[in-house]
């Protein structure tokens, strides 16, 4: 049988309605048959037409064993961002249902593997770039950012950071959407998912100036003041303090003052450290233990914590992150191991690993840094650096912990190679090869040849914005190999 534009159109509208009697058929190959064709005509379906026998069929389909249930989430997701029965708010709640560590187990599997072969989630970011977003229903808008949002739970860092940008895109164009938003998360159990959210707010906010930041920021700030265990991540808090600063610079009033959040209190906490034996055990994790206790997590991302390390030792704190992923997270037995275990084996691990492809235990362990920070400072004294001025304000939690700007629009972001800063943020580079004919000695007394602090310090603009370099580390040399470390070479 051959079938053609309206015809598939229709027949996939009434092939589900018509399957209300599957309870009386016994043979299950039969059933997930059924189910199969259902879910393939789905993407051709008039989402008016679903249905709660839709509904119930996905739930099962979403159970079955095998490629059924990302197919299920293919066709969920050509829908999600149009108003009906089986909406991104529909697969929000099923999605919210499941706690945190066996929700990821699929969900960024699915994320990771459709990205790559150009499925719905890359199709959802792309499109914010690529098509105009003036004619774009506010519905529709909202629904798009929600699908976004979810994408951000993901451990690849490619769909993580590509979603923000895109969110920030469709935000600039919609602020509006903004406080509803920030309204659905407030209790969200993911925390990454609420730092970009907070992170794409903030920068639409800051570039569009909409009238809309102080009910948000006054918003936010309520929120931390009725909730104040959602805001146990540092980050969040930070960003939360950004939200309202902004406002406040806009001169639209908050209840409270911003730097509140970064504010100590008298709560009780101290440190749990786990038993030697349960240490033990979780060494079987994979790469969970070892990333925590001794790798370059530990190594350098964990020194963020060093103005309490004098009370609370950092191999302490270490053996605390990994006791609230394995306890708190639930991440054993939850079947995020399976996804970790075939990251490593693909891309490999370390410095030289594919710098996008993180674990989700990697995405806990971030998490529980940034938990384990706001509580540090919560019930701690810091200690100040004796390299540094002291502060004239109360500094945020994690000044240097963001892993983005999302103002940066992917072209000017993205830089595929880690060595190369003559990009556009570096406004005067310096040239090597004018000098190739002088001996070494003679080389180092020239001059000519150094970048120009006036540019480096001035004002740079893209068409859309002006931006100015606050902090860099420039540098540059005459190697063409860089793996050869032998060899003699110019540097600057």
């Amino acid at each position: 049988m051959v079938v053609f534009g309206r015809q598939v159109s229709e027949l996939s509208d009434c092939m589900p309605e018509h399957a209300q009697h599957l309870d009386e058929i016994t043979n299950l190959d039969e059933i997930t048959n059924l189910d199969e064709i259902t879910i393939s005509f789905m993407p051709w379906r008039d989402a008016s037409t679903f249905s709660d026998i839709t509904a119930t069929l996905i739930r099962r389909t979403l159970r079955t064993p095998g490629d059924l249930p990302p197919r299920t989430l293919d066709a969920l997701l050509s829908h999600c961002w149009y108003p009906s029965d089986l909406d991104i708010y529909w697969l929000h709640n099923l999605l919210c249902s499941r706690s945190l560590a066996r929700r990821d187990a699929f969900w960024c599997k699915y994320l990771y593997l459709r990205y790559d072969d150009l499925g719905p989630d890359r199709r959802l970011i792309d499109a914010a770039f690529e098509l105009s977003l003036d004619g774009v229903d506010a519905e529709v808008a909202e629904r798009w950012a929600l699908a976004l949002l979810w994408f951000t739970a993901a451990a690849d860092r490619r769909v993580k950071d590509e979603a923000t940008r895109a969110l920030v895109n469709l935000m600039n164009a919609y602020p509006a959407s903004i406080e509803h938003l920030i309204n659905m998360l407030t209790q969200f159990d993911d925390d990454d998912v609420r730092e970009r959210l907070l992170l794409s707010s903030y920068a639409a906010l800051l570039t569009t100036r909409h009238s809309s930041t102080g009910t948000i920021a006054t918003t936010l700030l309520n929120q931390f003041v009725e909730f104040p265990l959602q805001f146990d991540n540092a980050i969040i808090r930070d960003l939360v303090r950004c939200v309202g600063e902004l406002a406040q610079q806009l001169n639209y009033p908050t209840p409270y003052a911003p730097g509140s959040l970064s504010a100590r209190t008298d709560r009780e906490w101290k440190l749990d450290i786990p038993s030697e034996s349960d240490l033990k055990k979780w060494q079987l994790l994979p790469r969970l233990a070892h990333s925590c206790l001794s790798d370059n997590f530990f190594t350098y991302s964990m020194n963020c914590l060093q103005p309490w390390n004098e009370i609370y030792h950092k191999s302490d704190c270490a053996k605390w992150i990994l006791s609230h992923i394995v306890n708190e997270l639930q991440y054993m037995e939850s079947g995020c191991e399976m996804y970790d275990e075939y990251m490593w084996s693909q891309h490999g691990g370390g410095r030289g690993r594919d710098k996008w492809a993180d674990r989700i235990g990697k995405k806990y362990q971030w998490i529980s840094l940034h938990r384990l920070a706001a509580r540090l400072h919560d019930t701690c004294p810091r200690r100040g650096d004796n390299w540094k001025p002291d502060p004239q304000c109360a500094m945020p939690i994690l000044l240097e912990e963001r892993k983005m700007d999302p103002t940066l629009a992917p072209s000017q972001s993205l830089n595929k190679n880690h060595h190369e800063i003559d990009s556009w943020r570096v406004g005067d580079k310096s040239n090597l090869l004018i000098h190739q004919g002088i001996d070494d000695a003679e080389w180092v007394k020239k001059i000519d040849n150094l970048p120009d602090p006036r540019k480096l310090a001035g004002a740079l603009c893209d068409g859309k914005a002006t931006w100015r370099l606050l902090l860099a580390y420039l540098g540059w040399d005459s190697r063409t190999d860089k793996s050869d470390y032998d060899t003699e070479y110019r540097d600057i």
